[in-house]
């Protein structure tokens, strides 16, 4: 390869301003316009023999598509032009960065102009070359970052750790009570939460830690809904929410297992502590349909004051059907529009975050007895396409390849002999306007079915991540510097695609996150069956951003499933990069310790978390 001096002879005059690029966003900083209107560049010397230009196009969402802008200029004569490529991080093909070279610019033969759009920050190599003699190169290195949100910051160098504050066990909250597809509401007027669940059971808390008993909400199934085909004690995965006549209205299933002969219906109460009323069948399905009536979430529209529901399971997948917005009875007789099929898939719960302007679709994976796992995919319209981080479409996702699809926030492990097993039929509650807080919820089956209550938290990437823990009212919002992180910490990845992990519970490595700023950790475990076992190693770097946020680089990041006969290497996984995270201050119940934990996901939606017991 030639050198730098070499390859620059037929490009005299490079124009490449990217030596230090920060991508703004958030609506902040934008440079002002001239007087046609356009933005106004900043003129900066690279490396002493070009200048150039940079600027920023804005993007209302943190990290969604921020755009920077340069010039390219080359000694005339060169016939074809330049074109560009780039690296991240080291790697090719990453994903992040896109360069497109465009057009010439208007009055100049040599000049051209070429767009970089982030959507995540990095470390990026520029490549530009002539299509003439692509030897003929130059190469001028990108720190991608975000100026704007302080959470991305680095961190400054602090004198002393920070004293935090770890949340205690209580004698009410040692085991959980007993739960399957629970749902959790918050009610003003008794400033309680209330939990529902199959079966027609209610529990209240005052601070989604302990939870006591406060009758059923529905005793025994409405003749209405038997007669229209649903099964007598069964009402099963009840959701709740307010109306606007401001009664409470609970939508639930009934059925009859293993098939989609299926109802779900509505009932009513004035006060959420009452016992509820029928109020009409919303949908019904039957044998050889191809939707099935179960599992319904219901959420308004607030741009459009709309009201819809989601529901569905593995006979023919997600559907989303409008209802009444005034009195939430069905609209018409139709199912509604299919957003997933073809995959085994349910409890689809959906919600809509205004920070980030996307509304977001929880899903049940797998088989609830031994291998459901929580996954998500976004949308910026409640109708979809929905999508996860990769940018797949859930409605293109088939028995065939459905494990790449979506972001999986949690599935089976093991951690400090505590086993997580079939965490599943999700719900979520935004509770920011009461306690500033995310929870996700569903129920775990390691034997038996219990109440799993977690923080959620929304990565500046607008991704959520749960804390490894049960809640156990940690506060989020404490500041967590350089000199609390370093340790072992047990952690691991939840991983997507594996082909035989359905019943693997997941081990936990031993990372050790070093004072000296780097990390690394090894695993190596059964997989089930046994024939197969799991090979984890990680290496890299750290660093804490924000008030509680850190960043890992993992340079190494191997996730291997081997045939323990001869050592065949049957899934390879390569989880280099960024993951960007938080540190939470929590309680770790399987270990009866305090732990700091951290949660994490990187640009392809891979989820990896961990514990350290102070």
């Amino acid at each position: 390869m030639k050198n730098r001096k070499a390859r620059g002879k037929r490009l005299a005059a490079l124009l490449l301003a990217l030596a230090a690029v920060f991508v703004y966003a958030c609506g902040a900083n934008e440079p002002p316009p001239d007087d046609d209107g356009d933005e106004v560049y900043n003129t900066i010397s690279v490396n002493g023999f070009a200048t150039g230009s940079v600027g920023m196009k804005l993007s209302q969402q943190f990290f969604a598509s921020a755009e920077v802008t340069f010039n390219i200029t080359y000694e005339q004569g060169a016939e074809q032009g330049v074109e560009v490529s780039f690296t991240k991080d080291g790697k090719e093909h990453a994903t992040g960065i896109a360069v497109e070279l465009g057009d010439k610019i208007a009055g100049s033969d040599t000049d051209y102009r070429g767009t970089v759009t982030a959507t995540e920050y990095g470390e990026f190599m520029i490549k530009v070359a002539l299509k003439a003699d692509p030897t003929e190169f130059v190469e001028i290195s990108a720190s991608v970052e975000n100026r704007d949100h302080p959470e991305t910051l680095p961190q400054e160098t602090p004198s002393a750790a920070a004293v935090l504050t770890y949340p205690e066990n209580t004698p009410a909250r040692t085991s959980m009570p007993t739960a399957h597809d629970p749902a959790i509401v918050y009610d003003e007027a008794t400033e309680m939460y209330y939990e529902f669940q199959t079966g027609g059971e209610r529990r209240k808390s005052a601070d989604m830690v302990t939870w006591t008993a406060a009758g059923s909400f529905l005793s025994s199934t409405p003749s209405a809904v038997v007669s229209a085909g649903g099964a007598s004690n069964s009402r099963w995965a009840p959701d709740v929410i307010k109306g606007k006549d401001g009664k409470w209205w609970a939508y639930y299933a009934s059925s009859t297992i293993n098939t989609n002969n299926s109802v779900i219906a509505l009932a009513k109460a004035d006060n959420i502590t009452d016992s509820f009323v029928h109020d009409s069948i919303i949908v019904t399905t039957k044998t050889n349909q191809p939707p099935n009536a179960i599992d319904p979430s219901v959420k308004y529209d607030k741009k459009t004051g709309k009201l819809w529901m989601v529901y569905g399971s593995f006979f023919g997948g997600v559907f989303l059907k409008e209802l009444d917005p005034e009195t939430g009875r069905a609209l018409g007789a139709s199912f509604g529009k299919n957003l997933v099929s073809g995959i085994d898939v349910e409890g689809p719960y959906i919600v809509y975050n205004e920070e980030f302007d996307y509304w977001y679709l929880f899903m049940a994976y797998g088989d609830m007895n031994k291998n459901y796992n929580t996954r998500v995919a976004r949308s910026r319209d409640i109708e979809g396409p929905y999508l996860d981080a990769e940018g797949k479409d859930m409605a293109q996702a088939d028995k065939t390849n459905s494990k790449e699809y979506g972001v999986k926030l949690e599935g089976n492990f093991n951690i400090d002999g505590k086993v997580f097993r079939a965490a599943g039929h999700n719900s979520v509650l935004d509770d920011t306007a009461v306690s500033g807080k995310w929870y996700h919820v569903a129920h775990n089956t390691p034997s038996g079915s219990y109440l799993l209550v977690r923080q959620m938290y929304f990565m500046p990437s607008g991704w959520p991540v749960f804390n490894i823990n049960e809640y156990a009212g940690e506060d989020s919002e404490q500041a967590v510097n350089k000199l609390n992180m370093p340790g072992t910490y047990k952690s691991l990845f939840h991983v997507r695609g594996s082909l035989i992990d359905d019943d693997t519970s997941h081990r936990p490595m031993d990372l050790t996150i070093g004072a000296d700023g780097t990390l690394s950790g090894s695993v190596t475990y059964n997989a089930d069956p046994t024939d197969y076992e799991y090979r984890i190693a990680v290496e890299g770097t750290w660093e804490m951003r924000g008030t509680n946020k850190i960043e890992m680089l993992l340079t190494k990041a191997e996730v291997k499933l081997v045939l323990k006969a001869d050592g065949t290497v049957v899934e390879d996984y390569d989880y280099s990069g960024a993951f960007f995270g938080i540190a939470t201050p929590a309680y770790s119940y399987q270990s009866s310790k305090a732990a700091l934990s951290f949660s994490a996901i990187n640009a392809a939606g891979i989820c990896f978390a961990g514990n350290m017991e102070i």
